[in-house]
Parts: C-alpha cells; structure tokens; sequence
C-alpha cells in the first residue's frame, strides 16, 4: 500500500563499511576541545609511563569511537581511568584480550 497521513515506517541504512583504528570511548579523553589518548611507553617489570597523544576522531559506534589520526595502530593506550591520570605518570600494565568484532 500507499503512506498516509498518520503513517510511520521504520528502517536501517547502511552507511558503508571500512576498516580502521578503533577504541573504547573510556580510552579518548576531550580536554581544551582536543582529543587525546594515553600511550603506554617502553615497559619494563609490568611498568611504564605514559605520555598524552592528541589525536583525531572519527565516527562513534556504540562504545567505541575511529580514530583517523596521531596514534599508531600498535600503539598501547590506557583504555579505561585515562582521567586519573596525567602525561608522565607511571602505571601498572596489565594485558587484556581484544574483544572479536563480529560482522
């Protein structure tokens, strides 16, 4: 049939697929209208210091934001608690697996 008035329809789009550096959104703090990430530097005894890394951002999806810009794909980045921290601070490092991504 026809729309009419009163009528609603509800739909997806899909707006292409790419691939790139994703994070977790815990892990891109905004501060002074930028971006920035805390990289993980040279580890040494399960420590490291970590230095801020202004970075760009692309697309959000759920809980996790693209980023076009600044940081290495292997880079190592806080990932959660960045706001406790502050460039040059020393912290633990503890791996985590990355959680599959399922298309």
């Amino acid at each position: 049939g026809d729309a009419r008035s009163g009528m609603f329809a509800r739909g997806d789009f899909e707006i292409g697929e790419g691939t790139g550096l994703t994070l977790p959104q815990t892990a891109v703090q905004l501060r002074d209208g930028f971006n920035y990430v805390l990289k993980v530097g040279q580890i040494i005894d399960n420590t490291s210091k970590v230095s801020e890394v202004k970075v760009t951002t692309g697309r959000r999806v759920g809980n996790r934001i693209e980023i076009t810009g600044g940081l290495d794909a292997a880079a190592r980045v806080v990932a959660s608690g960045a706001g406790f921290l502050a460039d040059g601070d020393t912290v633990r490092v503890v791996e985590v697996a990355t959680p599959a991504v399922a298309k």
